[in-house]
């Protein structure tokens, strides 16, 4: 029992602890003396006269683990002065890489200032209708070049997109007949009274072209049943108030112009969209006759003009007014 008792002692007996790390652990290991005072061990025994001193003077900081050479600038300065081409050269390349992030954030940004313009610009019902008006013009040329290669079946699709098209246009100009009467009540700043009645004969046309428009639709709908000369009748009536309201736009740019209130850029823009609203105005009123070709090239350099316009209008206002001249077709 007694051996087994002493084999059992030396067994679990603890072994006893170096007094010398002891005391570093007391008095604080060289690693913990480095991260609290960010001195390494060979400085510590330095500064205390128990090692060689280094050779390289450090300058100690309050972070730990950072010990910084003094002579560390002179030595990258050393480095310039001996290879001065590597320094220019890192420049340079710094350089060109700076200039390629600024045309990155440029282009990016133009990026988003166009998406921002789009969703600007269709959130109004009046840039929707410009687009469709595009839609719908391309669908008329797209129909006259398939036709011409016997592909029927594909025309007949377009033609489907082009009545589609317009359908949707007249939903986005309902009330606008109100909108023309209302602008009667507007017209202040022309000096010259016989123009100011000229224009009141402007709105008037024009709101009886929406009229007429919104009659046709509402029959097309079969919302309200009217006969066949009846429809043709209205349909008539609407051409021509469209014919005449056009007339008299170009008779209003010629006036501004003279009078200065118009612009060279203003008057040759408005001129090639009164020329295409002519056109088309005039090929309703069956004077003269136009195929799907040039009634869909007319309309779209008309649509095109419109889309501008209205561009350059919430460019100069917060809220956009409404362009006088629409395609009614």
């Amino acid at each position: 029992m007694e051996a087994t008792k002493n084999i059992y002692q030396k067994e679990t007996k603890k072994p006893e602890q170096n007094p010398q790390k002891k005391d570093d652990h007391k008095g604080g290991s060289s690693f913990f003396d480095s991260l609290l005072w960010g001195k390494l061990p060979q400085e510590k025994d330095h500064l205390a006269g128990q090692g060689p001193a280094s050779s390289v003077p450090l300058r100690y900081t309050p972070y730990p683990l950072f010990a910084i050479k003094e002579d560390s600038r002179d030595h990258q300065e050393e480095n310039e002065n001996k290879h001065p081409h590597h320094h220019a050269e890192h420049h340079h390349h710094l350089n060109n890489h700076l200039v390629m992030l600024g045309e990155l954030n440029k282009e990016e940004k133009q990026k988003g200032a166009i998406v921002s313009e789009m969703i600007n610009f269709v959130q109004y019902s009046e840039g929707q209708s410009r687009i469709f008006s595009l839609l719908q013009y391309t669908s008329q040329i797209g129909s006259w070049y398939f036709l011409r290669r016997d592909r029927v079946g594909l025309a007949m699709q377009l033609d489907k997109i082009v009545d589609t098209m317009s359908d949707s246009r007249k939903g986005f100009r309902y009330f606008k007949v109100i909108e023309e009467l209302l602008k009667v009540r507007k017209i202040n700043h022309h000096t010259d009274p016989d123009m100011r009645q000229v224009l009141v004969i402007v709105h008037f046309f024009s709101a009886a072209f929406y009229l007429f428009d919104h009659i046709m639709w509402i029959a097309k709908m079969r919302i309200v049943h009217f006969k066949k000369p009846t429809y043709k009748k209205v349909k008539e009536w609407k051409n021509w108030s469209n014919f005449i309201r056009v007339l008299l736009h170009i008779l209003v740019d010629k006036w501004e112009f003279d009078k200065n209130h118009l612009s060279t850029k203003d008057l040759v823009v408005n001129s090639i969209e009164n020329g295409c609203h002519l056109a088309l105005s005039g090929h309703g009123v069956k004077l003269w006759k136009l195929n799907n070709f040039w009634g869909g090239l007319v309309g779209l350099v008309s649509a095109i003009i419109g889309c501008y316009r209205f561009h350059e209008t919430l460019k100069q206002e917060e809220k956009p007014k409404r362009i006088v001249l629409a395609i009614g077709h």
